[in-house]
């Protein structure tokens, strides 16, 4: 009966390991070798419920890590349109013209001479 308890105990690990490999090489392909390990060492200090947490905790990890071009390249376009957009289109501003506008009616109008 103990045999197969730490028999089932040893198979349960080495399931998990090989989990573990799979999930890691999925989630840091496209890393160079350095940075796959840097990922290996981080996640091995990190508690998992799942597989679908340790994915999710391990992209995390990458992500934050090593983000990706992708995100540096959309970070880099928002900037750029950010810059383009000039201040006068910018929904405020327009609202401040329209009171400015209203205020300078009434400005005009209380500094008519009356007749």
């Amino acid at each position: 009966m103990d045999e197969s308890v730490q028999k089932n105990i040893e198979l349960t690990k080495k399931i998990e390991s090989l989990e573990t490999e799979i999930i890691l090489k999925d989630v840091t392909e496209g890393l160079t070798v350095s940075q796959v390990e840097k990922v290996r060492t981080l996640s091995e200090s990190v508690d998992f419920v799942n597989a679908d947490d340790m994915r999710n905790k391990i992209t995390l990890i990458r992500d934050n890590y090593f983000p990706s071009e992708t995100s540096v390249e959309s970070e880099s376009i928002l900037a750029e349109s950010a810059l383009e957009t000039s201040v006068e289109d910018s929904p405020v501003v327009k609202e401040e013209n329209k009171f400015q506008s209203v205020m300078d009616i009434y400005a005009r109008a209380l500094n008519k001479p009356k007749d």
